[in-house]
C-alpha cells in the first residue's frame, strides 16, 4: 500500500463516508424494490434506489474496504435479470423500475473486483451462468457487424430512450435521436473488458475451454475497435455510424476508451495523448465533451462538466499506455479539484471553475476518487 498524503487520506475518509451516508435500510413502512438487505444509493438526497451502473462502481469502491458488503450492491440485477438474460436499468424506493434498457456493462467487471476482494467461490459460481445469459444479451440485441449499439427494447415505452441506457443522457454524442443509429466506442470497449473478465472468472472456476473463446472474442473486437473506430482525419476514436456516414466528430472522455481497456495501438494512443494535452479539447479537467465542441457548457449535466467516472477511466487510460507524466498531471488536477470543494463529493464538477454540481454525496464520484488515489496498483 503507498503512502498517503494528507489531501488523499481526507479524500478516501470522505469516500467512506459518502458511501456510509448513502446506504439505504429497509424500513417496514417503505416498499422496496430491490430486497431486505441494505444498498448504496447514488445520493440519498436525489436519487434514492439503485441504478446499474452506479451500483456497480459502488461494489467497486466498496470491495476496498468492506468487501462482503459489496456483493450487496449487485445483488438485485441477479434478481431482477430479465429471461434474455439483460441486466435491468434501476428500481427507485417505492418499487417503481425500468427494465426496458440496461445500462453500460460493467457487472463483469464489477463481479472480478468484488471475488478479488473475497476470494468467495461459491458466490462467484452462482453469478457465472447468470453473466453469461448477461453477455448473450448484449450479443444478441446490441450486436451488429461485430460492433456494439445502444438501444431500448420497447417502443411502446415512450418514458424510455436508448439514449438513457448509455447513461450519457443527454450528451452530445446522442444530439438528433442517432443513439441506436450508432457504434458506440464506450460500449465496445466496455465489452472488451467484460470479455476479459468472463475469461478471468472461468479460468478462476476451471472452465478453461470458456476463457480461450472469451479471450479469442476479445482479440477479435479489439481489432474490429481499432480498425473501424479511430478517425484519421480528425485523430482520434469516435462513434460510427453504422450505415458508413461515417463518424460523429465529437470528441468525449469516451474516445480515451481504447487506451483504458488497452487495446489502442502506439500510434492512436499517442493521437490522443496529444488531443489530452491540448487546452482546446480537454486539458485541464477532461470535459465530458471537448472544450471546442460547438456543444460545450462547463456546468449543464453531460454536455461539458467534468464526471469523475469517465475522466478517472481516461486519465488512467493513459497512465497504462506510458503517458504517465500527463496523467499523473490530470490525477492531481482532479483530485484537487475534488478535495477543494470542502460541500462534499459532488455528481459532477464544473470544467472551468471546479465547483461541485449536481447530486451532493454522490457514490461512483466516491469510487473514482478512489480509484485515481490507488492509479499506479491498477497497472
Amino acid at each position: 500500500m503507498q503512502n498517503l498524503s494528507e489531501r488523499d487520506f481526507d479524500l478516501i475518509r470522505r469516500a467512506k463516508y459518502t458511501f456510509e451516508k448513502n446506504t439505504l435500510i429497509p424500513r417496514e413502512d417503505e416498499t422496496n424494490g430491490w430486497g431486505d438487505y441494505p444498498a448504496c444509493c447514488p445520493s440519498w438526497k436525489v436519487y434514492r434506489g439503485v441504478w446499474n451502473w452506479d451500483s456497480c462502481f459502488h461494489a467497486m469502491g466498496i470491495a476496498r474496504y468492506n468487501p462482503e458488503f459489496s456483493k450487496n450492491q449487485i445483488q438485485f440485477f441477479f434478481d431482477s435479470q430479465r429471461e434474455d438474460g439483460c441486466f435491468i436499468d434501476c428500481t427507485e424506493l417505492g418499487g417503481s423500475y425500468s427494465d426496458t434498457i440496461s445500462k453500460p456493462p460493467v457487472i463483469f467487471w464489477a463481479v472480478k473486483r468484488i471475488y478479488d476482494a473475497t476470494h468467495d467461490m461459491e458466490w462467484l459460481r452462482d453469478k457465472y451462468p447468470r453473466l453469461q445469459k448477461g453477455l448473450a444479451f448484449w450479443n444478441e440485441k446490441r450486436l451488429e457487424g461485430g460492433l456494439y449499439f445502444y438501444s431500448v427494447d420497447s417502443e411502446s415505452n415512450k418514458a424510455q430512450a436508448p439514449k438513457w441506457e448509455s447513461g450519457w443522457d443527454n450528451s452530445p454524442r446522442f444530439d438528433g435521436d442517432i443513439t441506436s443509429d450508432i457504434w458506440s466506442v464506450d460500449l465496445c470497449c466496455y465489452m472488451v473488458i467484460a470479455y476479459e473478465s468472463m475469461a478471468y472468472i472461468a479460468e478462476t472456476l476451471g472452465h478453461s475451454d470458456d476463457a480461450a473463446v472469451y479471450m479469442k472474442e476479445r482479440d477479435a473486437l479489439a481489432q474490429r475497435i481499432e480498425s473501424t473506430l479511430f478517425d484519421h482525419n480528425a485523430g482520434g476514436y469516435s462513434d460510427c455510424f453504422k450505415d458508413g456516414r461515417g463518424f460523429t466528430d465529437i470528441f468525449s472522455p469516451a474516445s480515451f476508451m481504447p487506451l483504458f481497456a488497452g487495446i489502442s495501438s502506439s500510434e492512436h494512443a499517442a493521437a490522443m495523448a496529444k488531443m489530452a494535452e491540448d487546452e482546446n479539447k480537454f486539458f485541464p479537467l477532461m470535459p465530458a465533451v471537448s472544450y471546442d465542441s460547438p456543444a460545450y457548457t462547463p456546468d449543464q449535466y453531460w454536455r461539458g462538466p467534468c464526471w469523475i467516472n469517465i475522466a478517472a477511466m481516461a486519465i488512467m487510460g493513459l497512465y497504462r499506455m506510458g503517458y504517465t507524466k500527463l496523467a499523473l498531471e490530470y490525477r492531481e488536477r482532479i483530485l484537487d479539484m475534488c478535495a477543494n470543494e470542502k460541500r462534499g463529493l459532488f455528481e459532477y464538477y464544473n470544467s472551468r471553475t471546479g465547483e461541485g454540481l449536481g447530486a451532493i454525496d454522490y457514490g461512483w464520484t466516491a469510487t473514482f476518487v478512489m480509484e485515481l488515489i490507488f492509479m499506479e496498483e491498477a497497472f
